[in-house]
Order: structure tokens, then C-alpha cells, then sequence
């Protein structure tokens, strides 16, 4: 046996896992840091209107069209070696979109930020205030509103006993270079 043909699979070996540690410190360290600065309300909008799924399609056929032809897979392959190819695309399918979605949302939140292109300001009417709960509703969209947590997030205060039903706030956002609307800290 060829001693380069023991090393490549263990170089391979490394370099997965590398590359797995890294996506994994960016899920868990860098798209959290991101969507702080967001509503959830944004962020959906933002996810359910971007154009980043043609992205993440394009990618996806770009890598594996690399890997059939890498792999030399033809007519002549063994069943094997077809098997073996299919599995592996299937794992790599299920962390590229589990995975990488996240990412490339917190990526595309990031570049949102660094190019702020106006101030806005939105008005909520207080719909229902306890010491535990507080629900506020655009004046404009009824589909806009604000919980604690959102509010909490904008605000840095978490007391709402000098609020009162009805009462109209007014809460200020930058608008970024995607249109996103983010909390300028």
C-alpha cells in the first residue's frame, strides 16, 4: 500500500472536521451576535423575501456537480461507489441547508448593519401591559407589533410600570442597506 494513500483520507478526515468546527462556531457564536440586533418580525420578513434561497441553490448544484465529476461517477461505476456518493450527498444537503441557511442569514443581517441608510421611526399603540407581558401594535400596520421581548431588546428596559394601555410610543430603527429595519446600539 501507498503510504500517500493513507495520509490523503486522514487529510480529508481533518479538513471536514475543520470545516465543521467553523461553521459550527459561526451558528453558535456569530448569527446569534447578529439577530440581537433585530425583531423576530424583521428577521422572517427578511428570510421569507430575500432572494439568498437562488443563492443557496446555485451553490448547492455548483458543489454538487464538483463532486460527481470529482468522483468520476459514470455509467461503469459500481453500485458502491454510486451508494456511497448518494449517502454522503444526502448528509451534505441536510447540513448545507440546516446549517449554512442560519449562516448565510447572519451574514446577510451583518452586511444589513454596516451600510445604514436612513432613521425611522414607528409608532406602537399599547395594547396590553402587565409586569409580566407587553403587547404594542403599529399604528400603521396591524400586523406590526411588539412583545416584551422585542421591546426589552429595543429599549434596554425590561420595567414597564410607567407604561399604560392606549398610549402611544414612539421607537426609533436604522434602516440598513437590504431595507431591513435593525436596533442601532
Amino acid at each position: 500500500m501507498n503510504p500517500k494513500e493513507t495520509k490523503n483520507p486522514i487529510k480529508k478526515i481533518i479538513v471536514s472536521a475543520l470545516i465543521l468546527i467553523a461553521a459550527f462556531a459561526l451558528l453558535f457564536l456569530f448569527v446569534p451576535n447578529q439577530e440581537k440586533y433585530y425583531l423576530e418580525s424583521d428577521i422572517s420578513s427578511f428570510v421569507a423575501t430575500s432572494k439568498l434561497r437562488f443563492v443557496y441553490y446555485a451553490i448547492f448544484a455548483i458543489i454538487v456537480i464538483i463532486l460527481f465529476k470529482s468522483l468520476k461517477i459514470n455509467r461503469n461505476s459500481s453500485k458502491k461507489k454510486i451508494l456511497n456518493f448518494l449517502i454522503g450527498l444526502g448528509i451534505f444537503s441536510l447540513l448545507f441547508f440546516f446549517v449554512f441557511d442560519k449562516i448565510l442569514i447572519g451574514f446577510g443581517l451583518y452586511i444589513n448593519r454596516q451600510f445604514p441608510k436612513e432613521t425611522v421611526e414607528k409608532s406602537y399603540q399599547i395594547a396590553a401591559v402587565t409586569n409580566q407581558t407587553l403587547l404594542a401594535q403599529n399604528t400603521e400596520d396591524d400586523r406590526d407589533i411588539i412583545l416584551k421581548k422585542d421591546f426589552e431588546k429595543i429599549t434596554g428596559n425590561s420595567d414597564f410600570s410607567k407604561l399604560k394601555e392606549n398610549e402611544i410610543i414612539v421607537l426609533k430603527f436604522e434602516k440598513g442597506l437590504l431595507g431591513i429595519n435593525f436596533i442601532n446600539r
